[in-house]
């Protein structure tokens, strides 16, 4: 797991993939793809260094492939932009999930993530 824990950090990997996770199984009870992308991308990066972080959202959902029950499905994440704000900065990763059975992607998505470092916090 690629540990990332500031600001600085990040931008050395603006436009670089950070890595891809384990395969997991697909069963009924997880049919839901975006079900799988916190748990997949804890295997990845953690940003656990920052003094909060927020989930803001998806973005640019594609669903290119369908997704069966059985399938392996795994996540492919690259580190796409920052966006710096008062309080805090923007970072959108790239979500790419890769089912074992398909030659093209089952999910396309943008994850933004807000990042507080520790001297945002007093704002």
């Amino acid at each position: 797991m690629l540990a990332l824990s500031t600001l600085e950090e990040l931008e050395r990997r603006l436009g670089q993939e950070l890595g891809v996770s384990d395969w997991h199984v697909v069963t009924d009870d997880d049919v839901d793809t975006l079900g799988f992308a916190p748990r997949l991308m804890d295997q990845i990066v953690s940003l656990s260094g920052f003094a909060r972080i927020a989930n803001d959202g998806l973005s640019r959902l594609h669903f290119p492939a369908p997704l069966p029950v059985g399938d392996r499905v795994r996540l492919r994440l690259s580190l796409e932009a920052i966006a710096s704000h008062p309080g805090g900065s923007d970072v959108t990763f790239l979500m790419s999930f890769e089912s074992s059975g398909q030659s093209q992607p089952v999910c396309i998505a943008e994850s933004v993530v807000r990042v507080f470092g520790a001297a945002d916090t007093a704002r």
